[in-house]
C-alpha cells in the first residue's frame, strides 16, 4: 500500500494505491486529509476513510496508463460497467510522480507494456484547438440568440427549449460574451502550455498500443480545417 498527499500532490488530492486498488479522493483542507493517513495508518478500511465521491479503480478493470513525465500527470483508463472512464492524479514534483508511477507500473508486472509516446507540436495542439472551435462556435450561437431575444423575443416550443431560451435570457448578450471569453481565453492558455510544453507519455498498456503518425495527424487537421470552412459559412 502506498500514500501520496499533501505535498506530493497538488491542491488537496489524495491517493491510495494497494495491491488491488486505487483510490483517488480530494478532501476539503489539509486538516481532514491528516485525518485519513492517520486512519489508514491504523488500518482502517479505506471505505471508512475517503469522502463519497471517492473515485475508487480496481486494477483488473484498468486498460491502459498514461503518464505525462512533462506534467507529473497519471491518467488512469478503466471499465467502469460496461463504459469505459478515467481518473487522473496530478502530482506535485517529479519524484513523487516517479514514485507512484514506478510503484503502479510494478504493480501490473508483465501483464503490461510500456510504450513511450512522444507528442510533436502539431499533436499536442489537435485537442485544444478543438476545444476552442467548439466552444467559439457555442459562444456565438448563443450570442446571436440572446441579441435575438433582446431585439424579438422567442417563443420556443418544448421544455428544454424553454429552459435554454430562459437561460440565455437571464444571461444577456453581455453575459453570455463574459462567460464565452472566460472559458475561451482558459483554454487559449492550456493551448499555449501544450504549445510550450508538448506532452511526453509513458504509456503502460496490454495488447497493441498505435503511436498516431504523421499522416494520422495530417487527417485529423483536415478533418479540422474542413469544420472551419463549414463554420465559417455558417457565421458569415
Amino acid at each position: 500500500m502506498k500514500i501520496w498527499s499533501g505535498e506530493d500532490t497538488v491542491g488537496t488530492d489524495f491517493y491510495l494505491v494497494t495491491n488491488e486498488t486505487i483510490y483517488i479522493d480530494d478532501f476539503d483542507n489539509n486538516e481532514n486529509e491528516e485525518v485519513a493517513l492517520d486512519k489508514l495508518k491504523n488500518n482502517e478500511s479505506p471505505l471508512n476513510v475517503f469522502t463519497k465521491d471517492v473515485k475508487v479503480i480496481h486494477l483488473s478493470t484498468v486498460s491502459k496508463i498514461s503518464a505525462d513525465i512533462k506534467r507529473n500527470e497519471i491518467e488512469v483508463t478503466f471499465k467502469d460497467g460496461k463504459s469505459e472512464d478515467d481518473a487522473t492524479m496530478f502530482f506535485s514534483d517529479d519524484q513523487s510522480f516517479q514514485s507512484a508511477y514506478g510503484f503502479i507500473k510494478n504493480l501490473f508486472g508483465e501483464k503490461f507494456i510500456e510504450t513511450v509516446d512522444e507528442y510533436n507540436i502539431p499533436k499536442a495542439s489537435y485537442g485544444s484547438l478543438w476545444a476552442l472551435t467548439v466552444f467559439g462556435f457555442l459562444t456565438w450561437l448563443f450570442y446571436r440568440m440572446a441579441d435575438q431575444i433582446e431585439q424579438e423575443g422567442a417563443d420556443p416550443h418544448g421544455r428544454k427549449a424553454k429552459l435554454l431560451v430562459k437561460f440565455i435570457d437571464l444571461l444577456g448578450t453581455t453575459g453570455v460574451a463574459i462567460i464565452g471569453g472566460i472559458i475561451l481565453l482558459t483554454t487559449l492558455v492550456y493551448l499555449i502550455s501544450r504549445i510550450r510544453k508538448p506532452p511526453s507519455y509513458l504509456v503502460l498498456h496490454s495488447g497493441n498500443y498505435k503511436v498516431s503518425g504523421v499522416a494520422r495527424t495530417i487527417v485529423n487537421y483536415v478533418i479540422l480545417i474542413i469544420v472551419w470552412i463549414v463554420l465559417v459559412k455558417a457565421m458569415l
